[in-house]
């Protein structure tokens, strides 16, 4: 089951999302609904997902399945926001690469990195 921990930093415009644990479609979906609704993302914010501490043996209709359920309206990531996901394994990096390419093409500016700082770059960009 994944845990989640939120901060929002103004400053920046951005919410942090680390995530620990084992990564399962109920529980991934679960969290997000909670980053939406107790962060009240208003396309105010980027979106950093640090997936560095988790554990992901998702299928790839799994992984589509869940970014199909980010990308519709309710609980939508912000679509007019960046959106940068991290992961610490090369594995992972290939199964973030593919959630970010389903989510993309459902409208999402998404992208997955194996670096945080290369992320936070990305989102301070245009």
């Amino acid at each position: 089951m994944v845990r989640v921990q939120k901060q929002i930093v103004v400053d920046d415009n951005l919410i942090v999302v680390q995530a620990s644990g084992r990564l399962d479609v109920d529980s991934t979906k679960k969290a997000i609904d909670g980053l939406v609704v107790d962060s009240g993302l208003d396309g105010l914010y980027h979106v950093l997902i640090d997936l560095r501490q988790v554990e992901c043996d998702l299928l790839a209709s799994e992984i589509r399945d869940i970014a199909a359920y980010v990308a519709q309206p309710e609980p939508a990531l912000p679509a007019d926001r960046k959106v940068a996901v991290v992961v610490g394994r090369q594995r992972h990096f290939d199964q973030a690469d593919l959630f970010t390419l389903f989510a993309q093409h459902r409208g999402l500016s998404i992208k997955a990195f194996d670096n945080a700082e290369e992320a936070e770059r990305w989102l301070d960009s245009c």
